[in-house]
């Protein structure tokens, strides 16, 4: 992932996944380009994303398996960045990115030893990211962040 050069702009929120444990996904991108993780399912466990099925087939539920990646990883914190520009649309893509930072949370996780601090003091994973993120968190920080669009345009 270090060398993908797309997932090191600036303006990409690269998301690495986590299987229902909580902990890295064997499947899953790693890399100092990560910057934050959620839940992708798991390569042996396919009962825990679930999506729904296209009505020519004909289920009663229409709902069904549908496989695991960073592929579903991704559209999850997508939807938190939705979640938090809805509860402050003032915010802009630093902002945005702040917000996930600062309310990711990094696993207990003893195979994770790549960690590091930035010199604010944040964790950061080569795994996870700033860590995997917390929607709820999320929309209560970004309800009173200060925008730093004084600072950078």
């Amino acid at each position: 992932m270090n060398f993908e050069g797309a997932l090191q702009s600036r303006y990409t929120m690269s998301i690495a996944a986590v299987g229902r444990d909580g902990l890295h996904a064997s499947y899953s991108s790693v890399g100092a380009p990560v910057f934050a993780a959620a839940p992708g399912g798991d390569g042996d466990h396919l009962h825990n994303m679930v999506t729904a099925l296209p009505p020519w087939l004909g289920r009663a539920d229409d709902c069904g398996d549908v496989g695991v990646g960073t592929s579903y990883a991704a559209p999850l914190v997508a939807g938190v960045v939705a979640l938090v520009l809805e509860a402050n649309p003032d915010l802009g893509w630093r902002d945005v990115f702040g917000v996930v930072a600062a309310t990711s949370r990094l696993p207990d996780d003893a195979g994770d030893p790549a960690r590091s601090l930035n010199a604010a003091a944040v964790g950061h994973s080569y795994q996870y990211g700033f860590g995997v993120v917390d929607a709820g968190a999320a929309v209560a920080a970004a309800r009173t962040w200060a925008t730093c669009s004084v600072l950078w345009p």
